[in-house]
C-alpha cells in the first residue's frame, strides 16, 4: 500500500517474549519515524490494548501479558535492514487508577478569518482538565488539517511545555503554521490529547474554519426585464433573476425595493431563492406582487442581492431592475386614408 504513491507502508511486530508464537503485525504509514514529530509529514500510527493474562487471549489488536512480563517491538521503517527495538514490561500491580481525564474543548469564533483587517483575525480554543487523582495532565493541543491524513499544521501546547494543572485553559490560534505562514483557506480540527499519572489518555476534538475570501455577487442576468403580471395572460407575468453568489455560508437574501436607494421593501424573496446548475448559482422568480400579494403599480424596481460569510464579510448588489408594466397601449385614433 502507498499514499501519493511514494511512501510505502511498513510494518511493527510486536512478539510476546514468553509464547513466542503470538506476535501482532501493526501496519503504519510514515516517513521513518514513529511517533513523528515533523509537524510537515504525513503520519498515521497502530496502536494495540494490552490486557492481563497468561498470553492464551492474545489475537488481533490484543496482547496478553502477566504481571511483570515484557514484550519486545521490533520496527524497520525504511527497509534498510536495521530494525529499532523497545522492551515495555506490564505492571498491572502497580496501577489502581484506569480513570481516563474528563476534559471539554470549544473554539470561539470556530470560523474565522485571519486577513489582518482586525475582525475575526483570531480563534480562542478554551478546553478544562480534571482527573480523579492527578492534579497535572501532560497534554498536546494540535491543529492538524481534516483530511484524514493527521498532519500537524500547528503545534499550541506540547509535553514539553511541562504538565498543565487541571481547570481551565484557552489558547489564540491566529491562523498561522508552525513556520508563521498563514494556512490556506479550509476546515481544521483542533485536537486536545491529555495522559494523567496513571498513563491514563483522554481526547477532543473540535472543527474550525479558516475563511479570508469574501462573498461575491457576479452574472446577474434579468430575464425578462419588463414583465405585465396583472392581466394573468401567461406572457411575461413573471420574471427570472439568476446570479451567482460566492462563501455565501452565514448568510443569502433577495429583496425587491421600489427605488434605486432601497428604502421601500416591496417583496422579500429570500424564501424563494432556488439553486441552480452549477457551483454556487441561484435563481429567484418574480411574480410582480409585494408581500401582500398584491401586485405592484407600473415602475421600475430594484433587485437587492446580499451576501454573508461565516466570517461577517458581506457584498450586496442592486444591478438588477425589472420593470412591471400592466399598461396597454392606447388605441390608434384619426386614421385617414387617401387613394
Amino acid at each position: 500500500v502507498t499514499r501519493g504513491g511514494t511512501t510505502p507502508s511498513k510494518s511493527i511486530t510486536i512478539t510476546d517474549n514468553v509464547h513466542g508464537s503470538n506476535s501482532i503485525t501493526i501496519t503504519v504509514y510514515d516517513n521513518g519515524y514513529l511517533p513523528d514529530n515533523d509537524n510537515n509529514d504525513t503520519y498515521y500510527w497502530g496502536k494495540f490494548t494490552l490486557r492481563q493474562g497468561d498470553g492464551t487471549g492474545t489475537a488481533g489488536d490484543i496482547l496478553e501479558l502477566s504481571d511483570t512480563e515484557t514484550a519486545k517491538i521490533e520496527a524497520n521503517l525504511d527497509d534498510d535492514g536495521q530494525q529499532g527495538e523497545l522492551t515495555i514490561t506490564a505492571g498491572y500491580s502497580s496501577f489502581t487508577d484506569f480513570t481516563p481525564p474528563v476534559m471539554t474543548l470549544s473554539a470561539d469564533p470556530s470560523t474565522f478569518s485571519p486577513d489582518g483587517d482586525g475582525v475575526q483575525d483570531t480563534t480562542t480554543i478554551s478546553f478544562t482538565l480534571s482527573d480523579n487523582v492527578s492534579t497535572s495532565l501532560y497534554t498536546r493541543l494540535e491543529i492538524r488539517d481534516n483530511t484524514g491524513n493527521h498532519v500537524i499544521k500547528r503545534n499550541l501546547v506540547t509535553p514539553s511545555d511541562g504538565a498543565l494543572a487541571t481547570g481551565s485553559h484557552s489558547y489564540i490560534w491566529d491562523g498561522k503554521d508552525d513556520d508563521a505562514n498563514y494556512v490556506p483557506d479550509a476546515t481544521y480540527v483542533a485536537y486536545l490529547i491529555s495522559v494523567d499519572g496513571a498513563e491514563n489518555s483522554a481526547q477532543r476534538t473540535v472543527e474550525i474554519v479558516v475563511e479570508t475570501i469574501e462573498p461575491e455577487i457576479t452574472d446577474i442576468t434579468v430575464n425578462p426585464s419588463t414583465i405585465s403580471p396583472e392581466n394573468g395572460d401567461g406572457s411575461y407575468d413573471t420574471s427570472t433573476i439568476t446570479f451567482k453568489a460566492t462563501n455565501a455560508g452565514a448568510d443569502l437574501t433577495f429583496e425587491v425595493y421600489a427605488e434605486p436607494g432601497c428604502t421601500t421593501l416591496v417583496r422579500d424573496l429570500t424564501s424563494l431563492i432556488q439553486p441552480v446548475g452549477g457551483t454556487d448559482n441561484f435563481s429567484v422568480t418574480w411574480d410582480g406582487k409585494n408581500d401582500s400579494a398584491s401586485h405592484v403599480d407600473d415602475a421600475e424596481y430594484t433587485c437587492k442581492i446580499y451576501a454573508e460569510s461565516l466570517t461577517g464579510q458581506y457584498d450586496e448588489n442592486t444591478d438588477a431592475t425589472v420593470t412591471v408594466d400592466n399598461t396597454a397601449p392606447s388605441a390608434v385614433t384619426n386614421l385617414s386614408a387617401s387613394a
